[in-house]
């Protein structure tokens, strides 16, 4: 009787555990530094529309992805752009899901391109996460 009362306690507590959550908000600050060039003849791409697409994040925002637009790149095809977004997500005390963004990139005449990223991979310098873009191809349409 008693190991069964014990095993009924034992259940009910993991649960309760396993159904509990806590909701946090966040800020994290992003240091975007890339290239972008043309894929056929690698000359840089100016103008070309850089975009934070929340996949991962915030608990709402993060399911219909979320799309900001940070900035462009220069006359030289550089990205050099800081990037501070507000988000919250309700966090199971077992089950913490890795959080994910991406940075699309959209240009005129080229086809689309989004590259993602984990929070987890990236390195914290200054109070930043840095994105490390490095050269990005475009295609053209």
């Amino acid at each position: 009787m008693i190991k069964i009362k014990s095993a009924a306690i034992i259940l009910s507590l993991a649960l309760t555990a396993s159904c509990c959550y806590k909701h946090r908000d966040y800020i994290s600050s992003f240091l975007l530094k890339g290239q972008i060039a043309d894929k056929h003849s690698g000359l840089p791409l100016r103008q070309i529309k850089f975009f934070f697409v929340d996949t991962g994040l915030d608990y709402k925002r993060s399911k219909y992805q979320h799309t900001v637009k940070i900035g462009e790149s220069d006359m030289l095809g550089n990205i050099n752009a800081e990037y501070s977004y507000w988000w919250g997500r309700n966090e199971k005390f077992f089950n913490k899901k890795d959080k994910h963004f991406a940075i699309e990139l959209r240009g005129e005449h080229y086809i689309s391109k989004r590259i993602y990223f984990s929070l987890s991979d990236l390195i914290r310098s200054s109070g930043k996460l840095n994105v490390p873009l490095g050269i990005i191809y475009l295609e053209p349409r």
